[in-house]
């Protein structure tokens, strides 16, 4: 009897988490978008044009799924993304960085909206 009482304060636990993970929902990859190239820490994402947050934030976390140090750069034109992926973010272009459309950073699990800075005229 004795080897068995270990075991009553674990019971709920041992009850509780099978269906702890059948709550748990797999995503998949938004079909309007596609991961052409991965590094450890980048993702390069490709997305029909016209695409939503929802979609790129959707897209973002999956191509990223298991990794805390990824971010996911979202672009709507292949041919302004890079062929390859860079090691870490800072081996992106200028050119690059402007042209995506948005960024999936996994850790924090945020999507930044890229848009144009306007310039203002200096008198």
């Amino acid at each position: 009897m004795r080897r068995y009482s270990l075991l009553v304060p674990l019971l709920p636990v041992l009850l509780v988490a099978p269906a702890l993970g059948a709550n748990r929902q797999e995503t998949s990859m938004p079909s309007a978008c596609a991961v052409t190239d991965r590094s450890r820490q980048v993702r390069v994402l490709i997305c029909d044009p016209g695409q939503n947050r929802e979609v790129w934030q959707v897209a973002g976390a999956t191509a990223c799924a298991g990794e805390t140090l990824c971010n996911a750069w979202i672009w709507d034109d292949r041919d302004r993304a890079p062929a390859k992926a860079p090691r870490v973010d800072a081996g992106l272009t200028a050119a690059q960085s402007r042209s995506a459309v948005a960024v999936w950073i996994n850790d924090s699990g945020q999507l930044v909206i890229i848009k144009a800075a306007k310039r203002r005229k200096v008198d």
